[in-house]
C-alpha cells in the first residue's frame, strides 16, 4: 500500500512539474512573441531585468545593454524627476489604468513619443513593474500636422471675412445707396 501511494504521488508530481513547465513556456512565448515592446524592471532600483524581442528591435539595444540599464538610461535627462514621481504614483495607485505618455531614447539617439501601460508583478519575490510600450511618434506628428492645418484654415477664414468681405460690403453698400441711384 505504501509503494502504491508512493507511485501515485510520483506520477502526480511528474504531471504537475510537466504542467508547470508548459505554463512557463506559454508565458515565455506570450512575452517574447508579443509584437509590442515590453520592459520589466525592479521597483527597488528601477533596473531593467528583462525585455522582449520587440523591445530590442524597436530601440536597437542588445539584450545585454538593456539589462545593464535603469529606466533613466533611455529617458531624456530632463524627465528624470517626472519618472520618479510617475513610478512612485503608480505603486501607490489603486488605478489599474495608469497609462502615461512620455519620451524614450533609442540607441541611435532618436527620441520617440511613447504611451506606456505599466503593471505590477513579482519577480523572485521582489516587486517589479512590467511596462507595455506603444510608439505614438507618428500619430502625434499626424495630429500636430492637422493642428497646423487647422490654424492655417482659421487664418484663411479670417482673411476671407475681414480683408476681402469688408471692402466688398462697403462697395456693395455704396452701390445700393440712394445717392447713387
Amino acid at each position: 500500500a505504501v509503494l502504491y501511494k508512493s507511485l501515485i504521488y510520483n506520477i502526480q508530481r511528474v504531471k504537475f512539474i510537466s504542467e508547470l513547465k508548459e505554463s512557463r513556456r506559454k508565458f515565455s512565448d506570450l512575452f517574447q512573441l508579443n509584437p509590442s515592446p515590453i520592459i520589466v524592471y525592479e521597483l527597488e532600483n528601477l533596473k531593467v531585468v528583462d525585455v522582449n524581442q520587440a523591445t530590442l528591435s524597436k530601440y536597437g539595444y542588445t539584450r545585454e545593454e538593456f539589462l545593464a540599464m535603469t529606466l533613466f538610461d533611455f529617458r531624456p535627462t530632463e524627465e528624470a524627476e517626472t519618472l520618479k514621481k510617475s513610478v512612485a504614483g503608480f505603486w501607490v495607485s489603486q488605478d489599474s489604468n495608469f497609462q502615461r505618455i512620455t519620451r524614450h531614447i533609442k540607441k541611435n539617439g532618436e527620441i520617440i513619443d511613447v504611451e506606456i501601460s505599466p503593471a505590477k508583478v513579482k519577480i523572485n519575490n521582489k516587486d517589479a513593474g512590467l511596462v507595455l510600450v506603444n510608439d505614438i511618434t507618428e500619430k502625434l506628428k499626424y495630429l500636430r500636422k492637422i493642428e497646423e492645418q487647422n490654424e492655417a484654415f482659421k487664418e484663411i477664414a479670417w482673411i476671407q471675412s475681414h480683408v476681402v468681405r469688408a471692402p466688398l460690403a462697403r462697395m456693395l453698400g455704396l452701390l445700393n445707396s440712394p445717392e447713387i441711384s
